[in-house]
Order: C-alpha cells, then sequence, then structure tokens
C-alpha cells in the first residue's frame, strides 16, 4: 500500500492520458468509435500495415530476410529497424485486426509518455497538480497533434523525458541505468530521431553542465568520463542495430541528400504563430510555415512568458534559458543547423521532426515556475497578468494566420485562467479547473480531423492490403505490386500511400536510392523527389524490363547482349536513355516515334499544344539553349518562352519495335523451380555474347550460385545485378544472406556483461 501511495499519480496520469486520448477519438469519431480511419498517409498506408504484416509472418513462421513487396525489392530487416522495431509492436502478437494492433500500440505509447513525463516532473516538483498539468501537456503538444500516426517516432517522443531523468541522474547521482535503458529503448526504436537526440546530448553538456554549472575541470572530466563510459555499454548493447544500419547505408546506398535546399519559409510571424497553432499548416500543406509546438496548452504558453519576468528565478538562470532559446531558434531557422538535426536529410515535408524537445524544454521552463511561484504573493500575480497581457497582444499579432477553432479556443482558456488566477486558493475544485482546462485545449485543437479520412467501412482500407485472416493471406483490392514472380501476387506492404494501385513505388527512405536514381533517368515520374511511381501501361520500357505485370511481362533474370555494360543513364535524356537501353540489350533501334511541329511567329509564352497522346516525351529548350527532354502525361505540351524554340519535337512509343525487343528477350527468360522472396532457382539459357541481367537492385548479400558455383555479380545502370555467364544451359540460384551472427552475439554478451555487472555491485552492497 505504500507504495501505491507513493506512486499513485504516476497511474492517475498514465490512465487520465489514455482517457483523453481515447475521449479525442471518441469525439472525432476515429475507429474504433466511428467511420473514421487514422492519418491518411504515412500511419494508415505505412506504419499500420507494416506493422500487420511483421505480426502476421511472425505467427506464420514465415518473416524471411527479403522482400520483393516494395519497389525492386529491399531488405526486410532494414524496414523492420526502421520502421517497426519498437519493443512495444510485439504487443500486437495478442491481436489479429491490423486497427486494433495499430489502436493498442499507439494508446500504449501514450500511457507511457504519460509515466514518464510524470516520472520526470514528480523529480522537479511535488506539487500534483502541477505534474499532472505537465503530463497532459507533453501527451498532447503540437509535435503529438502532427505526428501521433507516425508510430516509430512516437517512441522517441515517448522516452525523452525518461532520458533527460536519466541524464540528470547520471551526472547528479553517478547512476547510468536510466540513461542506459532509455537512449538503447530509442536506438532500437528509431535511430533517425535518436540523431538529435545525440547531438542535445552533448549540447545540455557543454551549456548546462559546464557553462551554467561552471564544473571545474577534474569534475568536467569526471561526468565526460561517465556519459562516454555509459554511452559506449549503449553502443555495444545495441551494435546489432547499429551494424545492421550501416550495413544497409553501405550496401543499399542509403546516403540522405548532400545539401540541403530550404522547402519551409519561416517567417518572424510564423514563428511566433507557433505557439499558438502547431498543427494547420504543417497538416495541410506539409511544407510547414510553423514549428511543432506547445499549441494545445495555453497555461503552458503563458508559463514561457511568465518564467522570464517571474522575480523569484535569478537572473542568472533566466539569462541561461534564453541562451538554449536562442540556440533552439536557430535550429529551426538556420538551414544548415535544420539539415544537421534531420541527420543530414533534406526533409520535404512536416519538417522539424525533432522539435519535440522544445515542447519538452517548455514543459521544464513551466515545473520551474511552479517552484518559484507563490500567487498570494502580489507581485508574483502582478507578474502573471502582464504575462497573460503578452501573450494575448501576440495573439492578436498572429490573429489572421489563425483558424476560427483556435481562436474561440484561446479566448475561452485565457478567460478561464485569468479567473482561476484571481479566486486561486489551495482547494482541489479550484486546482482541478487548471487539469479541465489543459483537457479542454487538447481535445479541441485534436478534434480538428484535417487529419483523418472518412471511409464508409473502418476496415475497408486495411482490407485493401491484406485480410484479417491469418490463415488466407489473399489480397482482395487493386493494390498489387504487380513486381512479381513465379505469377505470386504479393502484398504492398511498404507501398507509401495508399493510391499506389499497380506500380512500383519506390520510397528514399525504404529501398535502393541508385535504383531510384536510374529510374528517373529512363524518364518516371517523381513525387517530390521522394519517391516514383512506374506506370503499368505508359513507360513500356520500364514495364518490360523491371518485371512489371503487363502486356510485355518479362520474369526478374532473362538473358541480354553484353553491350548492356556500356549503357551509361543520363538525367534529362530520357529518350536516349531508353533508346539505348533497348538497343544494347537487343540490337533493336528506333523505338520511338519522333513529330516535329514547327512554330510560327504568333506563338508566345506558355502556347499550349495538343498532341493527343496520353504518354509521351518532347525536347525543349531553356532561357540559356540548354536541350532537354520533358515528359507529358497528358495530351498538352506548355512551351516557355524561349528563342531557341522554334519548333517542338516529341516522340511516342513505335510499337512494332518494341514488340520486335520484347520478342527477343522473352527467348531467354528463366524458368523457375523454386520461387520465394529470399530465394531464387530457375534453369535459363543464354546465347552467345550474353549476360544474365537481373532487375534485382545490385546487393551483396545477395549469394549467387551457376552451376553450383559461387559467382561475383557486376553492376548494371549502376544500380542492377548482371551475372556473366558462358553460352548454353544453366542453373541459377539467389538466396538472399545476411551475415550477422557476430553482431547479435556482441549485442546479447553486452547486454548479459551489464546485467551481470549489476547483479555482482548490488550483491557486494549488501
Amino acid at each position: 500500500m505504500k507504495t501505491l501511495k507513493k506512486y499513485w499519480i504516476h497511474l492517475f496520469n498514465m490512465l487520465l492520458a489514455v482517457f483523453v486520448f481515447l475521449l479525442i477519438w471518441y469525439i472525432a469519431k476515429v475507429y474504433p468509435f466511428g467511420p473514421k480511419t487514422f492519418g491518411t498517409s504515412d500511419g494508415l498506408a505505412q506504419f499500420k500495415p507494416m506493422i500487420y504484416d511483421v505480426i502476421a509472418k511472425l505467427k506464420l513462421g514465415t518473416l524471411g530476410t527479403y522482400s520483393f513487396n516494395n519497389g525492386l525489392g529491399n531488405p526486410v530487416i532494414f524496414n523492420i529497424l526502421y520502421y517497426v522495431s519498437s519493443p512495444l509492436n510485439l504487443i500486437c502478437l495478442l491481436f489479429n485486426s491490423p486497427n486494433v494492433m495499430y489502436l493498442v500500440v499507439t494508446t500504449l505509447k501514450v500511457a507511457f509518455t504519460a509515466l514518464n513525463i510524470s516520472i520526470y516532473a514528480n523529480s522537479k516538483t511535488n506539487k500534483k497538480i502541477a505534474i499532472t498539468i505537465a503530463c497532459l501537456s507533453y501527451c498532447f503538444c503540437g509535435w503529438f497533434l502532427i505526428y501521433y500516426y507516425y508510430s516509430s517516432f512516437v517512441d522517441i517522443f515517448m522516452m525523452f523525458p525518461l532520458f533527460q531523468f536519466g541524464l540528470e541522474r547520471l551526472f547528479t547521482k553517478k547512476k547510468n541505468g536510466i540513461y542506459i535503458f532509455s537512449l538503447s529503448y530509442m536506438i532500437i526504436s528509431n535511430f533517425y530521431l535518436t540523431f538529435p537526440v545525440c547531438i542535445y546530448t552533448i549540447l545540455y553538456f557543454i551549456i548546462h553542465e559546464i557553462i551554467y554549472l561552471k564544473t571545474t575541470k577534474k569534475d568536467v572530466l569526471k561526468k565526460f568520463l561517465l556519459i562516454s563510459k555509459a554511452t559506449l555499454i549503449v553502443f555495444f548493447i545495441t551494435f546489432f542495430w547499429l551494424y545492421m544500419l550501416v550495413d544497409s547505408y553501405k550496401r543499399m546506398g542509403l546516403a540522405f541528400d548532400t545539401k540541403h535546399v530550404n522547402d519551409y519559409y519561416l517567417t518572424f510571424r510564423g514563428l511566433i504563430g507557433s505557439l499558438f497553432y502547431g498543427q494547420e499548416t504543417l497538416m495541410v500543406y506539409r511544407y510547414g510555415e510553423v514549428v511543432p509546438n506547445i499549441s494545445s496548452n495555453t497555461l503552458i504558453l503563458i508559463s514561457i512568458f511568465y518564467y522570464f519576468l517571474n522575480h523569484k528565478i535569478s537572473g542568472r538562470e533566466r539569462i541561461y534559458s534564453l541562451i538554449v532559446a536562442f540556440i533552439m531558434v536557430n535550429f529551426i531557422t538556420v538551414t544548415q543547423l535544420d539539415f544537421v538535426m534531420n541527420f543530414f536529410h533534406e526533409i520535404r515535408a512536416l519538417p522539424y521532426r525533432y522539435s519535440f524537445i522544445i515542447c519538452f524544454y517548455e514543459i521544464v521552463l513551466f515545473l520551474k515556475n511552479v517552484e518559484n511561484t507563490d500567487l498570494k504573493d502580489k507581485r508574483n500575480k502582478r507578474e502573471i497578468i502582464i504575462s497573460l497581457l503578452l501573450v494575448t497582444s501576440l495573439f492578436i499579432f498572429c490573429f489572421n494566420s489563425i483558424r476560427e477553432m483556435t481562436i474561440w479556443n484561446y479566448i475561452v482558456s485565457l478567460a478561464a485562467i485569468t479567473t482561476i488566477i484571481f479566486l486561486y486558493q489551495k482547494n482541489p475544485v479550484i486546482n482541478s479547473l487548471f487539469i479541465i482546462m489543459t483537457i479542454y485545449t487538447t481535445v479541441l485543437l485534436f478534434t480538428y480531423d484535417f487529419s483523418l479520412m472518412e471511409i464508409k467501412n473502418p476496415e475497408e482500407i486495411t482490407n485493401n492490403y491484406i485480410t484479417n485472416d491469418l490463415k488466407y493471406r489473399e489480397y482482395i483490392s487493386p493494390l498489387y505490386c504487380y513486381r512479381n514472380g513465379a505469377k505470386n501476387l504479393s502484398l504492398t506492404e511498404n507501398c507509401n500511400m495508399f493510391f499506389n494501385g499497380k506500380v512500383i513505388d519506390l520510397l528514399t527512405s525504404m529501398t535502393y536510392n541508385e535504383a531510384i536514381y536510374d529510374l528517373k533517368k529512363m524518364g518516371e515520374s517523381t513525387f517530390e523527389n521522394t519517391s516514383i511511381f512506374t506506370h503499368e501501361k505508359e513507360n513500356v520500357v520500364l514495364n518490360m524490363i523491371y518485371n512489371l505485370n503487363n502486356k510485355y511481362y518479362l520474369e526478374k533474370i532473362f538473358g541480354v547482349n553484353e553491350d548492356i555494360l556500356n549503357v551509361k543513364l543520363k538525367y534529362k535524356d530520357y529518350v536516349n536513355s531508353q533508346q539505348n537501353t533497348i538497343k544494347a540489350m537487343t540490337g533493336v533501334e528506333n523505338i520511338f516515334n519522333k513529330k516535329v511541329i514547327p512554330l510560327d511567329k504568333n506563338n508566345k509564352h506558355n502556347d499550349i499544344y495538343y498532341i493527343n497522346e496520353k504518354y509521351y516525351y518532347f525536347d525543349s529548350y531553356d532561357l540559356k539553349g540548354n536541350k532537354t527532354n520533358s515528359l507529358s502525361e497528358n495530351d498538352s505540351i506548355v512551351v516557355k518562352e524561349s528563342k531557341y524554340n522554334k519548333e517542338i519535337t516529341y516522340y511516342t512509343y513505335n510499337i512494332k519495335n518494341i514488340e520486335k525487343a520484347y520478342n527477343i528477350l522473352k527467348q531467354n527468360q528463366i524458368e523457375y523451380t523454386k520461387y520465394s522472396d529470399s530465394k531464387i532457382e530457375g534453369k535459363i539459357k543464354i546465347d552467345k555474347n550474353q549476360l544474365i541481367f537481373t532487375s534485382i537492385p545490385y546487393d551483396t548479400n545477395w549469394e549467387i550460385t551457376i552451376d553450383g558455383k559461387v559467382v561475383k555479380p557486376v553492376k548494371i545502370f549502376d544500380s542492377l545485378m548482371g551475372i556473366k555467364v558462358k553460352p548454353g544451359y544453366h542453373i541459377i540460384k539467389l538466396e538472399y544472406k545476411y551475415h550477422f551472427t557476430i553482431p547479435i552475439i556482441i549485442s546479447i554478451a553486452s547486454l548479459l556483461l551489464y546485467l551481470s555487472s549489476i547483479i555482482h555491485r548490488k550483491r557486494s552492497l549488501l
């Protein structure tokens, strides 16, 4: 009973957070409480089906090492590590419905987020009301409003308060257990968002432990050794995850963008406005002019301003906090720093993913105010009123940019908080009004449903991917990934965006970058440089050689002329790239029909020319006279004004020659004797001056044997695997093998050694 009495506040906060979360779902009519489903992009079409697919395959014992269900194929382990490796996802083994799995996991993460922030807040104050407000404010802050359906992101958000608690405990009590556990958990769950946490740790050590506390050189060295030792232990415990990520990076070409282009125009008004609304612009337009922030709680917002006016907080402390705030603002406004915080990755939608750190810091300021405020002190009360007026002034300044619901939210909240301040007394009824206001602002902002999609049947979208019956895994929608072998239809469980029908979808974070670049060089359209979609009918050459199920279907493996090794693809030269590819493979030329349309003197800027062809390429010139191929997928061409644009040359497929090339290629296809995602066996005939072409991305983990002898592949187009062989009939085997025995041993051994050291230390204390 004593233990329960001591920790009841944490249990209460967990239950309250879950209640608020489910209340939001109920009011917003989200499944299972209504006809709406989760977010319309990553949550709906990526995280939920991916979690379900992994769990289903674990139950069936069919989880392999490679899958052709995403794009041209990729390692299963990398997708698991990147998206669904959260230990909490194992709870899904208890359920069969994808929606139930996703709802339970998300709800659990809300509960543990509440627990962790409650533990941290309790280390700063004993005031239960303040702990609960801090808990709700963090659990449902602006960052969570935006990213709640990004399952793996929420793990880092969930663990960060515990990580900070462990970091402080490491420096003050020299106990590293919580730090090691929380950092290890974050690396295992999502290495991508753990990276800014590591940068934060370095800055925290320098700014807080050295500059603010004015630690002596001797103590600095001791603390540096403490955190270095603890981090080294984390490194060895998570060695398997880190090794696999680095290995995937090397083999798959997962180099993030080498230069950063700032896609977000963050104005001063936008930055200030983000204090009031952290979700609207980001969720509607995906290219934010605001930063995910504490937009769900007016009380916290007032507290931020009050902190710098509170006479009980020392001037040195306020200056330190201003420096921290200045650094945070610079990270989100200086392009290069934002680029670093995003793991040297150019984010093209939903920016500032690391801003949960900002949200947390605002909670910290609130907790410091709580410990340094007495509303019986007239000076304190006067400072709070001034803070409230400052917030109101900024609210009016940003008024035109704020939607009506937010306006009413803040008007009611400000009025209520003002009333509470004047009526304040140490009374549970009055105190509970603070919690009620926190819940009110959270629910009102969260239930604005632009991030939700209404469907007739709550299971409809999920069923488009896979049935709920684990025994009969049939895929019942048109959302098939038609890149398959042995005529086996496969689930597109990793395809981002549910509108991906009958295509190969290559998402840059989940596949081989070189394969994406080569498809772009051959004329494929892109989705804002993050995804490539190959069309079932229009791009005949790609559909033929990349194993898409269509009129010109070819298996993944077939014989081509050796000249293919000399082909170099070029950007904005789609016609020649395709022409040269087919010529090198088969010797067939002129796969395009070419037509020239002369322009008369009346043609002006942006004139539109109707071609009556659905899919074609045309030549255009820029203002400097540089010629490029452009792709059109409709029946018109728009030409920009230029002295070089005196005629239009456009290209459509020469079907006669396409069929001639196809008939040559289909003669030497593989005949499967065994086919699975990670193992392919078959027979193939190769003619003189030919090699084996595969539309499988080059990856050194593929073990290839020809007639029982292991051979090394060659690169085709800098991205695909080819195999040099002698003419004749051959037995070919491809098996995808991971070599991670040593990394697993290192991780397990490190964990056991660490646990044994803890046990030994406790025994010695006894």
